[in-house]
């Protein structure tokens, strides 16, 4: 459900800023499906960072770098901000977490559902993952198995239209 209150998405400038801090993670959610051909629209930015310290150190200072504040649910419909202390340690604290930044939301998630009930976290993801160039930069992008079993994994009712793309475009690709 889109958020009338969130700054206009910038992807751009929201993987142009993960490049200058060095971050490492492979992109996950819509804009992911986006760059492998998809039709979706998407009204954030989805990745999976590399897991370590140093790595989420990083993160944290790109972060920081686009005003970024905790995005938390309140009561009903209403979405609340919150300054959190943007740490390394605070990061590895959750197991996903959203941050609204003046480029627009940015999801952080320590990996994708599996049909096992695990998740696929950043090792196994970059490992199949794909990179393209996309928006100006050179990204790693989860494969399309991975971004499938994500969806099929959650079952939720919006990610239908997406399933039904993601499996066309993998219908489509060269064996």
């Amino acid at each position: 459900m889109s958020d009338p209150d969130a700054p206009e998405l910038s992807t751009r400038e929201i993987l142009l800023t993960l490049v200058e801090h060095e971050v490492e993670y492979v992109l996950v959610g819509g804009v992911a499906e986006v760059v492998r051909g998809s039709p979706r629209m998407t009204m954030d930015v989805d990745i999976t960072p590399r897991w370590r310290m140093d790595n989420l150190e990083r993160l944290a200072g790109a972060l920081r770098a686009m005003a970024a504040l905790l995005r938390v649910e309140g009561d009903s419909e209403r979405r609340c901000l919150v300054r959190f202390p943007i740490s390394g340690d605070g990061l590895a604290g959750f197991e996903l977490s959203t941050w609204r930044t003046v480029y627009g939301d940015l999801d952080v998630v320590s990996g994708t559902p599996t049909l096992d009930r695990s998740l696929a976290d950043y090792d196994d993801l970059v490992r199949r993952s794909d990179r393209f160039e996309a928006f100006g930069i050179t990204v790693e992008v989860a494969s399309l198995d991975d971004l499938i079993e994500a969806k099929e994994t959650l079952g939720r009712p919006q990610d239908g239209f997406a399933l039904f793309e993601l499996k066309k475009l993998r219908a489509r690709r060269p064996r």
